[in-house]
């Protein structure tokens, strides 16, 4: 339906309802504003669509209304919502999700944007990039390291910048 979604109780809700039911504080993130402290899992399949949706207006680039979307709620216990799509050139995941476990306090929730330049089926295997800014990519070698120094508590200041910069802040 326009506008708005059916409920888990099978109420037509409008995003006016949204904010009259969760109330609305910009200083809260939206994650905590519409679920509190429940589980995507615990969200009937057409509220985490209307959620992906409306977190998809966030994104650190444009996703396109053709984008997978899956919604999940992580064993490590974190929530996610990835997003993927290919272009002419590459296929892009990108990621938002709350604070994982071994992120620094204080980190919040996040945007981590992947760019996959295909292999060709011969010697040439599929190459992950991840995005720290417009025009920076690391290699997935320096990306996984990075998270492994962090995870153990000896990361480089290289490594440190590498997951600041790659964890695009929500707003």
């Amino acid at each position: 339906m326009e506008g708005g979604v059916i409920g888990d109780d099978g109420r037509f809700y409008t995003t006016l309802d949204d904010e009259l039911l969760y109330g609305y504080n910009k200083a809260q993130d939206a994650y905590s504003r519409i679920l509190g402290k429940r589980k995507f899992s615990e969200l009937s399949v057409q509220d985490q669509r209307l959620l992906a949706r409306e977190f998809s207006k966030r994104s650190p680039v444009k996703i396109p209304e053709n984008a997978k979307i899956k919604v999940q709620s992580k064993p490590a216990g974190y929530e996610q919502i990835s997003y993927n799509w290919r272009d002419t050139n590459y296929k892009y995941e990108i990621r938002w999700h709350t604070r994982t476990p071994g992120a620094p306090e204080g980190q919040g929730n996040t945007w981590v944007i992947r760019r996959t330049i295909p292999g060709t089926g011969g010697n040439t295997k599929p190459a992950n990039h991840y995005s720290l800014d417009d025009n920076t990519w690391v290699t997935e070698v320096e990306w996984r390291n990075a998270i492994k120094a962090r995870k153990y508590g000896v990361p480089t200041l290289r490594e440190s910048e590498i997951l600041d910069r790659g964890h695009w802040r929500d707003y």
